[in-house]
């Protein structure tokens, strides 16, 4: 069983939680697939609490900015949501594909959200 520390997954000098984070902001730029030495990373961190804690961060995060908004009292105000891939579990797509190693995850993942 690999090291499941971020360190021991080094990769030409990056290690896999410095490549998730770039990945995640967009910052590497035509990138293929995930490192293959990153999939046990990144499959700990989906399958893992850690996931878990961060999706109820950003959940809490807009349920404080959706109570905090003043509304207008006219009863005319909206909510508009855009649901996509965003709004649906991922895991399963992931986990079918090696978690990013044997494929980059868009536009397929596209498709297989709308099965």
């Amino acid at each position: 069983m690999l090291d499941r520390t971020a360190s021991a997954h080094r990769l030409h000098g990056i290690s896999c939680l410095s490549c998730h984070l770039v990945v995640e902001i967009n910052n590497i730029k035509d990138w293929k697939t995930v490192p293959a030495l990153c999939e046990d990373y990144i499959d700990h961190y989906m399958l893992g609490d850690r996931y878990r804690k961060d999706s109820k961060v950003v959940a809490d995060e807009a349920i404080g900015y959706a109570e905090g908004v003043e509304l207008g009292g006219d009863g005319k105000d909206a909510w508009v949501f855009d649901v996509d891939e965003t709004i649906h579990s991922n895991l399963p797509y992931y986990a079918q594909h090696g978690f990013g190693i044997l494929i980059k995850l868009v536009p397929r993942e596209r498709a297989y959200l709308e099965e």
